[in-house]
């Protein structure tokens, strides 16, 4: 799962919290230009894997994505957006 914080009528550490709980959540990595100390830590207990500040660099982006084995789910997904 790659997802902001900042959603339409979704809190973002909220949205990790409730996959957090489920018998196969998925990793996630949080892109956001929304982040200090404490919003790290929140997406941290909630259960991201990874926080990658925006604007952020794709090559990083897959990077952490090849490292989680969801690598072709987000090339595919970027190819779309680029």
């Amino acid at each position: 799962l790659i997802t902001d914080l900042v959603l339409t009528h979704l809190d973002g550490v909220g949205l990790l919290t409730a996959l957090a709980g489920r018998e196969n959540a998925p990793a996630s990595i949080v892109l956001s230009s929304f982040y200090n100390d404490r919003v790290l830590t929140a997406c941290a207990d909630a259960g991201a894997c990874y926080f990658i500040p925006k604007p952020c660099h794709v090559p990083a982006l897959l990077d952490h994505a090849r490292l989680l084995g969801v690598e072709e789910k987000v090339r595919s997904y970027l190819e779309v957006l680029l």
